[in-house]
């Protein structure tokens, strides 16, 4: 299996709220997309973190645009 992070992104005024896209190709040369998040309230210090794995089709439906590019640049796919 590899994973090749896509995409990053985090706000919050202490950056606390991070969500990462990986797009995982599996050893049977498989295709899947991976949500993966950490986020921390600062008031309450409430913590969500976890992880989704989805097809490839439906990740590239869930993810966020510029994630979408990458994946489709790094599987060259156009249009």
């Amino acid at each position: 299996m590899k994973k090749t992070t896509v995409y990053y992104f985090a706000k919050g005024h202490l950056g606390q709220h991070e969500d990462w896209w990986h797009l995982i190709e599996n050893d049977d040369g498989a295709y899947q997309i991976e949500h993966e998040w950490d986020h921390i309230s600062t008031g309450s210090s409430h913590k969500s973190e976890g992880s989704e794995t989805f097809s490839l089709e439906e990740g590239l439906k869930r993810a966020p645009h510029k994630a979408v590019e990458k994946i489709k640049e790094l599987l060259g796919i156009f249009g």
